[in-house]
């Protein structure tokens, strides 16, 4: 199995690799997050998507210049803070006759954005709406090591609970009544969901 990136010693990527050639990509969070909401709307048309994944490459791209498919393939690696040789690794283990379960939505940037402004001040004294500059996947692996006690992390971790699998009533209820309070537009997709729509 190919070692997993590793953010101590390899600098984060700034291009990504499309039919054997390095494409210079916009890394900064915000962007991304922009283009996660682009994504999720449904009044949207598809090639007004595809248009704006083309201007996330600020040396130019159009589709002349590559396939879509494997446009969107790196593309799709980068938004999931994958690289290609992750990809192959996870790609030989999936089954495409039984998929994985969907997993519950647990975080929506436009629907959660208070609690993780909160989250990133709250543990790292980072203000994310005055720094100049995040590069995505760090964006995320902060995201990801908030503590437990952040509000958007509790939010998480309720949304994430089965509660068909707790067998105390009152317990249920409770879980369920936080969850309901807490609930998200049912058309948000993950990170990942959208990375695999891709391809």
């Amino acid at each position: 199995m190919t070692p997993a990136f590793n953010m101590f010693y390899e600098p984060l990527p700034e291009t990504v690799n499309i039919s054997g050639k390095e494409y210079k990509i916009i890394t900064d969070f915000r962007e991304w997050i922009r283009f996660i909401d682009m994504m999720n709307d449904k009044e949207l048309p598809p090639d007004l998507k595809v248009m704006f994944t083309l201007s996330m490459f600020p040396g130019g791209l159009s589709l002349p210049d590559v396939e879509l498919k494997d446009l969107l393939k790196s593309f799709s690696l980068f938004l999931a803070c994958k690289t290609e040789t992750e990809d192959d690794d996870t790609a030989a283990d999936s089954d495409d006759d039984n998929p994985p379960p969907r997993k519950p939505q647990i975080l929506s940037y436009s629907v959660d954005a208070p609690y993780i402004i909160a989250g990133f001040m709250q543990d790292y004294g980072i203000d994310l709406l005055t720094v100049d500059y995040m590069h995505w996947w760090k964006f995320r692996a902060l995201l990801d090591g908030l503590r437990d006690d952040t509000e958007i992390k509790r939010r998480m971790y309720y949304r994430s609970i089965d509660t068909s699998k707790i067998k105390n009533k009152e317990e249920r209820k409770r879980i369920r009544r936080i969850q309901a309070e807490i609930r998200l537009p049912q058309e948000v997709m993950s990170d990942e969901e959208i990375a695999n729509a891709f391809i």
